[in-house]
């Protein structure tokens, strides 16, 4: 049987004299073997284990460590209701005409006019997000001149319409007996506003 002795010293017959660079070159081989030892040993331990656990056998002899805290993380229940909103005809076809005014060029009139601004169109995608659905059977979107855009329409008392560009919209309502007028800065805000003015009309 071997011993550990002579596994680590390798008796020198000769009793010749090595080098320092020979020693160091002995001492690399030594750590090489001794690394590659190790590397096989656990390459078979892992292997074994990623054999047993396939097959869903677990020897006794492995110790599996349970004693790491369970953690558990908090659940915050979401207040409110959910809802699939489906988008009514006219907001899909509005949609479309503003998908198509995007396409359209410089000097659609045959004469100078400008396309619309990607802002006019950007304001326009709010305006049609934030007014309500009862506003938009009669109501198209039209192209300005000038790149900006029109939403014009009927309501069920009064002619509507609307400018948009840059950053505002100027807004006419055209009642049997009065008129509604205002220039303002276009967001959620005064669209929902405007939403509230025009009930009055339907």
């Amino acid at each position: 049987m071997t011993t550990i002795e002579e596994l680590m010293i390798e008796e020198i017959s000769d009793n010749r004299v090595m080098s320092g660079k020979e020693i160091l070159e002995e001492i690399k081989d030594m750590v090489n073997y001794a690394l590659s030892e190790v590397k096989r040993c656990v390459t078979g331990a892992a292997l074994m284990t990623t054999l047993l656990l396939s097959q869903d056998v677990i020897p006794n002899s492995i110790i599996v460590d349970d004693s790491l805290p369970f953690i558990e993380l908090p659940f915050v229940e979401a207040k409110g209701t959910l809802r699939v909103v489906e988008e009514s005809e006219d907001r899909v076809r509005l949609s479309e005409e503003l998908s198509n005014l995007a396409k359209i060029e410089d000097g659609w009139d045959n004469q100078c006019a400008k396309k619309p601004s990607r802002l006019a169109l950007y304001n326009a995608s709010i305006l049609l997000a934030g007014l309500e659905d009862s506003v938009l059977p009669k109501c198209s979107f039209f192209p300005s001149n000038d790149a900006g855009i029109y939403f014009q329409g009927h309501l069920k008392n009064a002619k509507l319409t609307i400018f948009l560009n840059d950053e505002k919209m100027a807004y006419v309502v055209k009642g049997k007996t009065e008129k509604l007028t205002a220039s303002v800065i276009l967001n959620r805000e005064s669209v929902e506003y405007l939403n509230v003015g025009l009930k009055k009309y339907l």
